[in-house]
């Protein structure tokens, strides 16, 4: 599916305007400047009561100018205004239902298989994408065969109670610092609103989410896919997480002793401080800058001017 012009879609509620109201992302041409078909990217929304949010998450995505893209709403059986909003943007849909889903993560899983994308994501129903996220996206996927996995070092949060949009810029993620983190300070939590993956990469780490997991699924996705390949991070904001009371990772401490439980599946690097082998690996850098070092480099995506293309490079500024 092409996405919807903004004069397509329904018009907005009375008072609301810019993005994703009365604005919308430039028109990606229909196929890329070789001629060949862009990636098709599949997107599921999980929504459970969030009437309040839900259509600024499923116009952010349908407004991305974006020639080829598949997207799922899945719904657990809202009791508030939600299936009229979903209703209303349902010729836009390439699925959507509504019933117990047997949670989040169950919800992802049914949602994908209901897709056949080349590049996966989820976007939660209180979250938003940026007007270029699909383009930009899509564009890395194809010039690096090499990223299986993205993610952004530019995380954004909008305050919702009062509308402010807040930047970020984070130290990048290393594959040790991952799996050594016992979330008891500040720990590399990877931005799931801006993650997308190959489908091979899916497929390849059993497609499935762990359905004993209710907070800390993403978590667990993550730490298989390392297992698999780097997380390739790239300083454009990708994804916008909605700050709310209501939200789930409110319940950040049940979420933590999630994540530490999933953290004991797998080994735990020897405690030496990251920043001593930082300073070490950057030192063998000069050496072979191909290889990174303990794993403690982040692998970072950015465009080079004097080559006019997409290309990565090992950073060893990182958690």
């Amino acid at each position: 599916m092409h996405c919807p012009t903004l004069s397509e879609l329904p018009n907005p509620p009375t008072g609301l305007t810019g993005w994703p109201w009365t604005v919308e992302g430039a028109r990606v041409p229909d196929s890329m400047e070789d001629g060949t078909q862009w990636p098709l990217i599949s997107i599921v929304t999980p929504s459970y009561n969030q009437g309040e949010y839900l259509e600024a998450t499923i116009r952010s995505i349908l407004l991305q100018g974006y020639p080829n893209l598949e997207y799922v709403v899945m719904d657990g059986g809202s009791t508030d205004d939600s299936l009229a909003i979903i209703r209303k943007y349902s010729p836009w849909l390439v699925h959507w239902e509504s019933g117990p889903d047997g949670g989040q993560y169950a919800a992802v899983q049914k949602g994908f298989e209901h897709s056949g994308g080349d590049i996966m994501a989820w976007l939660n129903s209180d979250d938003m994408y940026f007007q270029w996220t699909l383009h930009r996206v899509a564009e890395l996927f194809s010039a690096l065969a090499r990223v299986r996995w993205l993610s952004t070092a530019m995380p954004c949060q909008i305050v919702a109670e009062d509308g402010l949009f807040t930047f970020q810029q984070i130290p990048d993620y290393s594959r040790r610092a991952f799996y050594s983190q016992n979330f008891t300070g500040r720990s590399p939590f990877i931005t799931q609103e801006a993650c997308f993956w190959r489908k091979d990469l899916w497929n390849e780490t059993n497609a499935r989410f762990d359905q004993k997991l209710n907070y800390a699924g993403d978590l667990d996705l993550w730490a298989r896919f390392w297992q698999k390949t780097n997380l390739y991070t790239v300083n454009i904001p990708l994804g916008m997480f909605r700050y709310h009371a209501g939200q789930k990772t409110s319940f950040m401490e049940l979420y933590k002793q999630e994540a530490r439980s999933v953290l004991r599946n797998y080994h735990r690097p020897f405690p030496i401080p990251q920043v001593v082998l930082c300073i070490l690996a950057f030192g063998l850098k000069h050496i072979r800058n191909d290889i990174n070092w303990f794993e403690v480099g982040a692998h970072k995506l950015f465009y080079s001017v004097e080559k006019k293309q997409w290309d990565s490079e090992i950073s060893y500024r990182t958690f």
